[in-house]
């Protein structure tokens, strides 16, 4: 989303149609990757006589014997830390798109001119009241 960003701040276009097409192909790969994930849950479930929603490993772990149930419980556990953590950050990234996205709202008001409370800085330093869009006057 970095390059898009920056393809909008330089307007350059190709480069923002560039980004959106890698952006577009990786999620093509993630849900390919989902089909695949899919198809290997039933092929194994046929396998061991599990239906694919019941293919989980830690079902696999409990029906097989042997090194490769400790080696499926293992995956398992390691799996579920990682998910752990994965939901732990993405809570974080959750609040930080959510205060970004507060901070933007309230910059472009003030920028815009549709805060009231809002203040401004002249250029001898002094605060003066509510912007009035006057940002884009002053650039335009």
């Amino acid at each position: 989303m970095g390059e898009m960003a920056r393809s909008v701040r330089e307007g350059d276009l190709d480069q923002l149609e560039r980004a959106a097409l890698d952006e577009a192909a990786l999620l093509a790969d993630g849900e390919a990757l989902q089909r695949s994930i899919a198809a290997a849950r039933c092929a194994v479930g046929r396998l061991v006589g599990l239906a694919p929603r019941e293919a989980t490993l830690g079902r696999l772990a409990d029906s097989l014997d042997g090194p490769i149930a400790v080696a499926l419980q293992d995956r398992r556990e390691r799996l579920f830390q990682i998910a752990h953590e994965l939901k732990r950050e993405a809570a974080t990234v959750t609040q930080i798109v959510q205060q970004t996205a507060e901070l933007t709202a309230q910059f472009l008001a003030v920028l815009v001119g549709q805060d009231p409370a809002a203040r401004t800085y002249s250029p001898r330093g002094d605060v003066a009241g509510g912007t009035g869009g006057s940002t884009f006057r002053h650039i335009a």
